[in-house]
């Protein structure tokens, strides 16, 4: 069994039946028999569907919404955006993918040269939990308006926001972003930067800053409370420097991932956030 948990009270939502090898196998075979019909819809068709799609989603987006904050912890007022970025979403595809996806002649001095976009078939797209709807929407709405069908496994702590949605396909990973601090900004800013950095979404984002440090300028005297690269011994990963501090802390965000991990801005009088998501 799959249960939605939430992550609040720990209270079981709901709790629904995994699917053996046996009913994967029967889905793979439906969506490419209907993908066998889908291909040959045309882009007004598609895009009736898509704005059809947008509609539910703000017609619905109270209940829509109240679901991703009871599974995941969302705050409200997040999830409802949410929602509405993926309305927004359909119908931005729903009203460009033609054009985008138009047939257009390269000039040469040969014979003719053309692109042409066609559909390549059933995509799978396995998401995350941190945004439930918004990860399978932004895939969804191009794919399904350049003629695909699409499969969607789902995180598993989300199970009801997934049963709410369209087929899809698309892979999500997170990253390790640090936020560093340069000696040259105001303290308040990278205080104020480095917390929401941290707790976006939650702290439940592929793009917060899971790890932090400061530099000090060569040869200059080290300030109490600033941070100062030292080496590890041992592996090959020991080259690389690391970020430390008599006055750093570390104070872990419950129902964060990963949170217990990273260190907030401390002792830093500037600071510059670098993201790197795989």
């Amino acid at each position: 069994m799959i249960a939605s948990i939430n992550p609040t009270s720990g209270e079981t939502l709901k709790e629904f039946a995994a699917i053996d090898s046996g009913e994967i196998e029967k889905r793979l075979a439906k969506a490419e028999h209907a993908f066998r019909s889908y291909r040959k819809t045309t882009f007004p068709e598609r895009a009736e569907r898509l704005t059809t799609a947008a509609d539910l989603l703000e017609r619905e987006k109270a209940p829509l919404a109240r679901i991703m904050t009871l599974e995941m912890g969302k705050l409200l007022r997040a999830a409802e955006e949410e929602i509405t970025k993926c309305a927004k979403g359909c119908r931005f595809y729903a009203e460009n993918a033609e054009r985008f996806l138009a047939e257009h002649e390269i000039p040469t001095e040969t014979a003719r040269n053309f692109i042409r976009y066609e559909p390549m078939g059933p995509v799978l797209a396995i998401m995350p939990w941190n945004f439930p709807f918004w990860q399978v929407f932004r895939f969804g709405a191009p794919a399904l308006m350049a003629g695909n069908v699409a499969l969607l496994k789902h995180a598993a702590n989300v199970p009801s926001a997934a049963a709410r949605q369209i087929k899809k396909s698309v892979l999500e990973l997170g990253g390790s972003d640090p936020f560093i601090v340069m000696p040259s900004a105001d303290l308040e800013s990278a205080v104020q930067v480095g917390v929401t950095a941290r707790t976006l979404n939650t702290g439940q984002s592929c793009i917060a800053a899971k790890r932090s440090g400061t530099t000090v300028r060569s040869g200059s005297a080290r300030a109490p409370g600033r941070m100062r690269p030292r080496k590890r011994s041992g592996s090959r990963r020991n080259s690389r420097p690391a970020w430390s501090s008599s006055t750093a802390w570390s104070h872990p965000i419950r129902g964060c991932p990963s949170a217990a991990r990273s260190a907030p801005v401390s002792g830093a009088n500037s600071a510059a956030k670098a993201s790197a998501s795989s």
